[in-house]
């Protein structure tokens, strides 16, 4: 995001015009973006799933301009969480 995109976003939250609740951070949108990734990567989705959530994948990369630093050390403590937690049965499916 540019200076003055972020100023404009930053303004119209600080005078209330956008609500600070509904923005999400840009740790989140990392973790929504290695989410996306994961799913397109690991399941068999609808191609209409597929196009929105690549196109949700897209919006965030324009969004987030350091994305690739941010994804690292998430990518680094789920490496690390994986090599000590068992791995559980009856994990979450996508229809």
């Amino acid at each position: 995001m540019d200076s003055y995109t972020a100023a404009k976003r930053d303004f119209a939250t600080r005078s209330g015009l956008i609500p600070h609740v509904v923005l999400f951070t840009a740790e989140q949108l990392t973790e929504v973006y290695r989410s996306i990734h994961e799913t397109l990567q690991n399941y068999s989705i609808t191609s209409q799933r597929q196009e929105h959530l690549s196109s949700a994948a897209e919006q965030i990369e324009r969004i987030v301009s350091d994305l690739e630093a941010l994804a690292e050390p998430s990518n680094q403590k789920e490496l690390e969480f994986a090599a000590i937690e068992p791995p559980r049965e009856g994990g979450m499916q996508l229809s």
